[in-house]
C-alpha cells in the first residue's frame, strides 16, 4: 500500500491509500478519517484496471517529480507457486503532470537546502533530504535552523518534520519535548511523548507529565502514544499512567486503546498481583478486567500468590 504524498497527482488523491489489488487485477483507492484513536477507510473508485488476469501489482512508490512506480510481478499464478515466470515482470511509471527535479542527487546539496527541503510539498524530497542530514551528523547549524522552524513555523507538517529532523541529527532535548507536550496539537504531544521514550528512559518529570496527560487530556490519539510508551518504560514505572489510561470509560469500543492499555498492563500482573488485581476492579475497560482476572488464574501466577498467602 502506498499513500500518495507527492506533488504529480490532483489534490483529491492527496494523503489517499493506494493499493496493488493482486486478486483483482487492479489497483485500488480509498479514503481515510480520523475516527477515535485510529482511521478508518472507505473505498473510492478503483485508480486503475489492468484488464489482465496475469497482471499480479506488487508495491506502489511515488518519485521525485510527482509520478508513481507501480512494479507487476506479472505471473499466471497469484501466490505460492514453487516456480515463478521470472522473465515477466514489469515497472509502470503513471504521471498526471510531472514537477522539475531539484537534483540528480540530493546530497550535492548544502545543509541549508535540505533543511529548507523539510517544507517541501513532495514527501519524497522530504524524507531523503532528513535522511542526507541525519548521515551527516549533528551540526549547530542545522538545528538551529530546525529550531527556529520547530517555534515559528505555523504549518503543523512543517513543525512536526523540524521535530522529526532534530530527533534524527541528536539536536532534540528533553527540555524542548518537554514544552510540546502542553502543545495545542494532539499531533505534537502524541510525538513528543513516543520522542522521550525513543532512545532512552523517560525522566521522572516525564513520567509525571505523562500522568497528568493520562487522566487529563482529551485526545484518544494522545491515549494511544501513552499506551505504546508504556511498553518502553520500566513496568515498576507503569502503574500511576496505566491506572489513569484504564479509567477513561469511553475508550471501550474504540478499536485500538482497550487491547494497548492491555499490553501496557500485562508485565505488571506477575510484578504485583494483588495491586494489579485491585487496578483492575476500578478499571472501566472491560477488556482489562477480563484479561487481568485469566493472567492471574494461569498456573504460574496463581502459585505466586497462593504462596504470599
Amino acid at each position: 500500500m502506498m499513500i500518495y504524498q507527492g506533488d504529480g497527482f490532483p489534490q483529491e488523491y492527496r494523503g489517499t491509500p493506494f493499493l496493488a489489488n493482486i486478486h483483482g487485477n487492479r489497483i485500488n483507492n480509498d479514503y481515510i478519517q480520523r475516527e477515535g484513536s485510529g482511521y478508518e477507510a472507505s473505498h473510492r473508485p478503483d485508480f486503475m484496471f489492468m484488464n489482465d488476469r496475469m497482471s499480479m501489482g506488487t508495491s506502489l512508490h511515488y518519485g521525485p517529480d510527482g509520478g508513481v512506480y507501480y512494479t507487476d510481478w506479472y505471473d499466471g499464478d497469484e501466490c505460492h507457486t514453487h516456480k515463478p515466470d521470472r522473465g515477466t515482470g514489469r515497472v509502470y511509471k503513471i504521471t498526471y503532470k510531472t514537477t522539475p527535479l531539484i537534483a540528480k542527487d540530493l546530497r550535492e546539496l548544502d545543509d541549508a537546502k535540505l533543511v529548507e527541503l523539510q517544507k517541501h510539498s513532495n514527501e519524497f524530497y522530504v524524507r531523503h533530504a532528513r535522511r542526507i542530514l541525519q548521515e551527516r551528523g549533528p551540526r549547530p547549524a542545522v538545528h538551529q535552523a530546525l529550531a527556529a522552524m520547530l517555534k515559528n513555523e505555523p504549518n503543523l507538517v512543517h513543525r512536526l518534520r523540524a521535530l522529526w529532523t532534530l530527533h534524527a541529527t541528536d539536536g532534540l532535548s528533553q527540555d524542548v519535548l518537554m514544552e510540546q507536550l502542553s502543545a495545542k496539537e494532539e499531533e505534537m504531544r502524541g510525538w513528543a511523548i513516543q520522542l522521550l521514550c525513543e532512545n532512552k528512559r523517560p525522566s521522572e518529570a516525564a513520567l509525571s507529565k505523562f500522568a497528568q496527560m493520562a487522566a487529563e487530556d482529551k485526545s484518544p490519539l494522545v491515549r494511544l502514544y501513552l499506551a505504546s510508551a508504556l511498553q518502553r518504560i520500566e513496568p515498576q514505572q507503569r502503574w500511576a499512567i496505566a491506572e489513569k489510561l484504564i479509567a477513561h470509560g469511553e475508550d471501550v469500543e474504540d478499536q485500538n486503546l482497550p487491547l494497548m492499555y492491555w499490553y501496557a498492563v500485562e508485565p505488571l500482573v506477575p510484578l504485583d498481583t494483588r495491586r494489579a488485581l485491585a487496578m483492575a476492579a476500578r478499571s472501566r475497560v472491560p477488556v482489562v478486567r477480563e484479561y487481568v482476572t485469566r493472567r492471574i488464574a494461569s498456573r504460574p501466577t496463581a502459585q505466586k500468590l497462593e504462596e504470599k498467602k
